[in-house]
C-alpha cells in the first residue's frame, strides 16, 4: 500500500508543480465536462489527509489519466490493479473519517459515545475483514486497522469512570483535570483530553489568582489535542489565545504552524516556522516547515512570494535572554554554548562547509552559498561568522527577512558583533523600517564610531525618513 500511496503523492506533487499540467488538467476536464478539481497533498499532521489525497485522485481519474498520457512525464504511473487498491482503501478508510470529523466537531465527547464509536469502527472493519475480493494490500491495511483498534479502543469499557464521566459530573482543581487530559493525550484519546483541558480551562479562569502563562499552556495542550484530531481551524484559535497569554510560545507557534499548513495557510505557516527558529535555531520541524512552505509559496505566488508575506515579528532581545537563562531540556538545543556542543569532526566538516560557501560567494553563487552555510549551522550552531556570511547572501538575494533572522541569531550571541548590526541595518532599510535601520547603526557606530560605510549609510536614510 505503501508503494501506491508513493506514486500517488509523485503524481500529486508533479502535477500542482508544474503549470504544463495544471493547465492540461483543467483543459481535459472542461472537455469531459467535469468539475475542475486539484488534487490535494496530504501533510505529515493530519492523517485524513492522506485519505482525501487518495479519494481525490479517483475522483479525476480519466482526465488525469489524459494529462499524464499527454505530457509523458518521467512519473511511475498507476496501474489499473493499483486504480482498484486505491478505490477499495478509501472505503475502508471512509468510516474512520467520518468519526473523525464527527469528533472534531464536538465539544465535549463522553466515554459512553466513545465506546458506540469503538464499537462501529470495529464492526465496519470486521466487515472488511471477511471481504474475500480485497486486493492483498488493502487487506494487510485492514489488519493493521484492527490491530491497532484493538490496541487503543478495545478496553476502553474497562477505562476507570473518572476517565468517562461526563464533563459536568465531577468538581476537580484545574491542576488534576489537566493531568486527565494529559493522561488521555498520551493513550490517544485525543476527544476525551479535550474535554479534561476545557474543564481545566473553566476552572482556572474561575480561579482568583492565575498565572497567564498557566493559562496560556492549557490552551496550547488543547490546542495539541485539536490537531491530532484533525481539527486544525479550533488549533489555530487556541495557540493565537496561549500565544496572547504567553508571547512567543515555541510549542504554539510550531502547533499553529502545523495547522495553518493543514489548512493551506502557507504564508501564516511560514511566519510562525519563522518566528520559531527566532526562538530555537535547531528545531528541526521548523526547518523542514520553512523548507515546505518556500517550496508551495514558489508554487502558488511565484518567485516573488516574499512580496506577499505577512510581517514576521522579531523576537525581543529580553525573551530570548530569558530564553538563554534557562537550562535546555532533553528536546531542547537552543543557539547558545552548552555541554553538549558540536563534536570536534562536526566542527571541522562544518569549517569544512563555511569555506565552501565563502568560495561561492567570491563567484556570486549565493543561493548555492546559503546551502553550504545552513549545512554548516546544522553541524556547528555557535559559529556567529556562519549567521553573518548567510545573511549577506540573503541580502544579495534579496530574502530581507531571513537575514534580519540570522542577524538577530548573530547579535544574541554577540550583540557588538559590527557585520551582524550592519547587514540587518541594511535589510531593514530595504523592508522600509527605518526606525530599525537607524538604532542598529547607531549601536554599530557606538562602537566602532568611524566606520565609514556606518555613517554613509546612516546619512542616507536620515535623508530618507
Amino acid at each position: 500500500m505503501q508503494e501506491i500511496i508513493k506514486k500517488v503523492k509523485s503524481i500529486t506533487e508533479f502535477t500542482r508543480r508544474s503549470t504544463v499540467a495544471t493547465a492540461k488538467l483543467r483543459e481535459m476536464q472542461q472537455q469531459m465536462g467535469q468539475p475542475q478539481l486539484i488534487l490535494k497533498q496530504d501533510m505529515a499532521t493530519r492523517w485524513n489527509s492522506t485519505y482525501y489525497m487518495l479519494k481525490r485522485i479517483t475522483e479525476v481519474k480519466e482526465p488525469l489519466v489524459s494529462t499524464l498520457a499527454l505530457i509523458n512525464p518521467q512519473l511511475q504511473v498507476l496501474s489499473q490493479a493499483d486504480w482498484e487498491i486505491i478505490k477499495e482503501a478509501c472505503d475502508v478508510l471512509q468510516p474512520f473519517e467520518e468519526v473523525t470529523v464527527e469528533l472534531s466537531a464536538e465539544k465535549f465527547v463522553t466515554g459512553s459515545k466513545a465506546i458506540l464509536i469503538a464499537r462501529g469502527l470495529q464492526r465496519a472493519t470486521a466487515h472488511h475483514q471477511r471481504n474475500p475480493n480485497l486486493h492483498k494490500p488493502v487487506k494487510e491495511m485492514v489488519g493493521i486497522l484492527m490491530a491497532e483498534i484493538t490496541r487503543r479502543l478495545g478496553g476502553i469499557e474497562q477505562v476507570p469512570v473518572h476517565l468517562k464521566m461526563a464533563p459536568k459530573s465531577k468538581s476537580q482543581s484545574w491542576s488534576a483535570l489537566k493531568q486527565l487530559g494529559n493522561e488521555c493525550f498520551k493513550t490517544g484519546q485525543y476527544g476525551e483530553a479535550t474535554n479534561f483541558y476545557s474543564q481545566s480551562i473553566k476552572e482556572l479562569e474561575k480561579a482568583a489568582q492565575k498565572n497567564p502563562e498557566d493559562l496560556g499552556i492549557l490552551y496550547s495542550n488543547r490546542a495539541a489535542s485539536y490537531l491530532k484530531d484533525g481539527n486544525c481551524t479550533e488549533c489555530v484559535k487556541d495557540c493565537t489565545t496561549s500565544l496572547e497569554l504567553y508571547p512567543f510560545n515555541v510549542k504554539s507557534l510550531l502547533r499553529r504552524a502545523a495547522a495553518y499548513e493543514a489548512l493551506e495557510r502557507y504564508r501564516l505557516a511560514y511566519v510562525d516556522y519563522k518566528t520559531a527558529l527566532q526562538l530555537d535555531c535547531n528545531i528541526t520541524a521548523a526547518h523542514d516547515g520553512t523548507n515546505r512552505m518556500t517550496k508551495a509559496l514558489t508554487e502558488v505566488d511565484g518567485p516573488s512570494w516574499r512580496e506577499k508575506l505577512p510581517p514576521i515579528p522579531t523576537v525581543p532581545l529580553s525573551v530570548r535572554e530569558n530564553l538563554n537563562q534557562q537550562p535546555a531540556s532533553p528536546q531542547q538545543n537552543h543557539c547558545k554554548t552548552n555541554n553538549s556542543g558540536p563534536s570536534e569532526k562536526e566542527k571541522k566538516r562544518a569549517q569544512t562547509l563555511k569555506e565552501e560557501g565563502n568560495a561561492l560567494v567570491k563567484k556570486g553563487e549565493h543561493q548555492k552559498a546559503i546551502d553550504k552555510y545552513s549545512q554548516s549551522i546544522q553541524l556547528n550552531p555557535h559559529e556567529i561568522t556562519a549567521y553573518t556570511n548567510r545573511a549577506l547572501c540573503y541580502l544579495s538575494v534579496k530574502q530581507l527577512r531571513e537575514a534580519v533572522a540570522d542577524c538577530d541569531v548573530a547579535l544574541n550571541m554577540d550583540s557588538s558583533n559590527i557585520k551582524a548590526l550592519y547587514r540587518r541595518a541594511q535589510a531593514h532599510r530595504e523592508l522600509q523600517n527605518f526606525k530599525s535601520c537607524v538604532d542598529d547603526l547607531n549601536r554599530l557606530l557606538k562602537v566602532e564610531p568611524k566606520n565609514g560605510a556606518a555613517l554613509k549609510l546612516l546619512q542616507e536614510v536620515q535623508k530618507r525618513k
